[in-house]
């Protein structure tokens, strides 16, 4: 686990590496890159990220520092997770489509990331929201595991996730701009859909995305 005091240190090398390389296209599939609206909205328009003065949230404002907050918080599964979704959003739809909803994923996380980092937010806050995503990741679980998956349980599995990104947002509000609560809604929207999940559980990729959740189930 990467101190909090390297961060900076981290990110500085993290930045150096990078800007040896060739840049990357605005559409490149790096899993840890931020849009160019992302950067300029934590640059610009969070009201709570401009108001911190530490040395964290002054690196916000880059996605280099996104991914060393990334990978100092989400695990191998985690990340397992969002690739299997972007496969398969990718082909269900497109792959701009897949690629921006890892994206905003990514942005909202490293969002909570550092307000937790801040002190703004603590685990006493996300104790709500846990019970809410277990109940998510095990009404999946068990429908694929009993071959029950039918529209009853996929109704279920898109409410549940709709009380999930209502329970987000009762927490992310105070500290993030209207904006960053529409991206949490077009995510979820999106993941929610009956038809979507329905057709993502057909997919070769579904079975890995169950795997993620139950290690969730057995880590919580």
């Amino acid at each position: 686990e990467i101190p909090l005091s390297n961060v900076k240190k981290i990110a500085t090398q993290v930045e150096e590496q990078e800007s040896e390389k060739p840049k990357e296209k605005e559409d490149s599939d790096s899993d840890f890159q931020l849009s160019a609206s992302d950067e300029e909205e934590i640059k610009r328009k969070t009201s709570w990220l401009t108001k911190k003065k530490s040395a964290v949230t002054r690196l916000a404002v880059t996605s280099s520092v996104g991914k060393v907050l990334l990978t100092k918080f989400v695990d191998e599964e985690t990340l397992l997770l969002l690739n299997s979704l972007k496969s398969i959003i990718a082909k269900e739809d497109n792959i701009k489509q897949a690629k921006q909803i890892k994206r905003d994923i990514i942005s909202i996380a490293v969002k909570v990331i550092v307000l937790y980092e801040e002190k703004n937010l603590t685990k006493s806050h996300f104790e709500g929201l846990q019970y809410s995503f277990r109940r998510i990741c095990t009404a999946i679980k068990n429908g694929v595991s009993t071959q029950t998956l039918d529209q009853a349980r996929i109704s279920r599995i898109s409410k549940l996730m709709g009380q999930f990104e209502d329970g987000l947002v009762s927490i992310l509000k105070p500290h993030v701009t209207e904006k960053t609560i529409k991206k949490i809604g077009s995510v979820v929207n999106y993941l929610s859909n009956t038809k979507f999940i329905e057709a993502a559980s057909k997919y070769p990729e579904f079975d890995k995305v169950v795997y993620v959740l139950a290690f969730y189930l057995q880590s919580f």
